[in-house]
């Protein structure tokens, strides 16, 4: 028996129902929020017009928005790795990606 198969219609439709929300959640409001601090803190180096500050808050930036980038696709990564490994039988799982 496929326990898995039964996490999406059983009784755990909720736990998986709420898995989905978290995973979503991850997914677009990190990056964004990542993307929207980075930016504060560019703002806040060219208001102190610091030539230093302002290339340092410039590489943070960069770097927040690789995070936010590879915080957005780690789903479809894991989606992948998982694809391959199951040899694309994502059925146990599939009702975590829809």
């Amino acid at each position: 028996m496929n326990y898995l198969v039964d996490l999406c219609n059983g009784e755990f439709k909720l736990v998986v129902d709420i898995v989905k929300f978290i995973i979503a959640l991850i997914q677009y409001a990190v990056p964004i929020a990542i993307i929207i601090l980075g930016s504060i803190d560019l703002f806040k180096a060219v208001v102190a017009s610091k030539e230093d500050e302002i290339k340092t808050a410039q590489k943070l930036l960069i770097k927040r928005v690789i995070y936010g980038v590879v915080v957005f696709f780690v789903v479809l990564i894991v989606k992948l790795v998982f694809g391959q490994a199951l040899g694309q039988d994502l059925s146990g799982i599939s009702c975590f990606f829809d």
